[in-house]
């Protein structure tokens, strides 16, 4: 099948910085600012598979396209560039995501040391063994220097929270409250990595996070290969002016369970919306319909309603242009026939498809050569044929000359007649003659 490539380029235009981890993609809600794509409509002209490209200018932290209609393909609808394959007319809509500037967390990065936060985990900033017993926790640049089994991990070359999993449950790994905005939407992450060499997948920290109290995400396992560092996203929704973060380990194994945390931040989600529409024209074409009805019945088709043979127009409008459909009709006649006729009594009338042989009306229903109804009726009259005898006399040397006879003698005669209708008529003289005497 050909394919059109049409590219688009779009210009998009919003409030919000960007941000350089790279985070799961998640369900966004609109936030003040704005984002505006260039040429809103766009017409093509096409009876095939047109593919269109969807570009965005990078910078966002997520994008997100959708289609109106169905049956359009987008490759991949969470790139700033991308494809997609429409066949009819189509509105994408873009959501692009953007991070506020200012995180909400104090000392997210540790950089300032062990402030800011609290934890029910103990502080101990003991080089080399600092971190030799479950429960205890510093920050600092190397996990290594504060227990010798730990894994030499640094973290971009900064501090970073590196902690002894605790054996008793719910404990408060971390925790601060900020300041937020009630139905405001917010972006929480964080980055984590296993600090303990070799260790078994049943002994790695699974941690989760809390807002007020309400779970957000699904709990995070850090992976086996220590210093591993991977990022956990999730958004919420404030519900009043301050906010419990909270980060608790859900792991209680021992020996293992060894993490570390940094780059906690909360930051305002804005979210901009905008759309463009591809408005797409079938090609313009002039139809000619050649069509036969049969007398009383109307033509309905291709928007035409008509009745009557002759040749009509119709103007279909199309975004792109107009097209004509001409309709030659022709309308073949239906027959309505009476038939009068007589016949003679005793024979049957056979013509035009009938078999009848007394006086009355019949009704035939036939096709043309067209096909169309035709009805043909017979009123039908049976005359009568007639038998006459006649008996009388004549004297001798007289003639019997009435009634179409010319006899002189004694005897049986047959005279064959036709009636006014043509029927056979038969008169039968039976004559005698009588002698004259002197």
């Amino acid at each position: 099948m050909k394919q059109f490539i049409v590219i688009i380029t779009f210009f998009l235009l919003a409030f919000g910085n960007s941000h350089a981890s790279n985070l799961p993609d998640t369900t966004l809600h609109t936030k003040s600012c704005s984002v505006t794509l260039q040429n809103d409509s766009t017409i093509i002209t096409s009876d095939e598979v047109i593919t269109v490209t969807l570009t965005a200018p990078s910078g966002a932290w997520s994008y997100l396209w959708t289609a109106s209609n169905p049956s359009a393909v987008i490759t991949d609808p969470t790139s700033n560039i991308t494809t997609a394959t429409i066949t009819d007319t189509t509105t994408f809509y873009l959501e692009a995501t953007y991070i506020g500037q200012t995180n909400l967390v104090v000392n997210g990065d540790f950089e300032a040391g062990n402030t800011g936060f609290t934890t029910q985990l103990t502080y101990n900033n003991n080089s080399y063994n600092g971190l030799w017993n479950e429960g205890t926790y510093t920050v600092d640049y190397n996990a290594y220097t504060h227990h010798y089994l730990l894994s030499n991990c640094t973290h971009n070359g900064g501090k970073y929270f590196m902690a002894n999993g605790t054996q008793s449950p719910n404990m408060t790994v971390w925790q601060q409250t900020i300041t937020t905005q009630p139905g405001t939407l917010y972006l929480f992450y964080a980055d984590m990595t296993n600090l303990a060499i070799n260790t078994p997948l049943n002994e790695l920290s699974i941690l989760r996070f809390s807002v007020n109290g309400n779970l957000i995400g699904s709990q995070f396992t850090v992976t086996q290969p220590p210093c591993d560092w991977q990022t956990f996203a999730s958004q919420f929704t404030a519900t009043s002016t301050s906010s419990v973060i909270r980060v608790v380990n859900q792991n209680l194994q021992q020996p293992g369970n060894d993490f570390g945390l940094d780059n906690i931040c909360v930051k305002e989600v804005c979210v901009a919306i905008d759309s463009v529409t591809f408005n797409v024209c079938q090609p313009c074409f002039d139809t000619t319909l050649y069509a036969v009805i049969c007398q009383g019945e109307a033509y309905t088709e291709n928007g035409f309603n008509e009745t009557a043979s002759g040749t009509y127009y119709d103007t279909i409008p199309l975004p792109c242009c107009d097209s004509v459909v001409t309709l030659h009709l022709l309308v073949n006649p239906t027959y309505d026939t009476t038939i009068y006729d007589t016949i003679c009594e005793g024979n049957t009338y056979t013509d035009n498809g009938f078999n009848r042989s007394i006086t009355g009306t019949d009704t035939l229903f036939l096709q043309t050569a067209n096909g169309c109804d035709s009805i043909v009726i017979l009123n039908l009259a049976v005359m009568p044929v007639y038998s006459l005898h006649i008996y009388d006399t004549i004297c001798k040397g007289e003639v019997y000359s009435a009634n179409g006879f010319n006899q002189t003698t004694s005897g049986t005669y047959n005279q064959n007649l036709q009636t006014s209708f043509g029927c056979d008529s038969i008169i039968t003289l039976h004559l005698v003659v009588n002698d004259t005497f002197h």
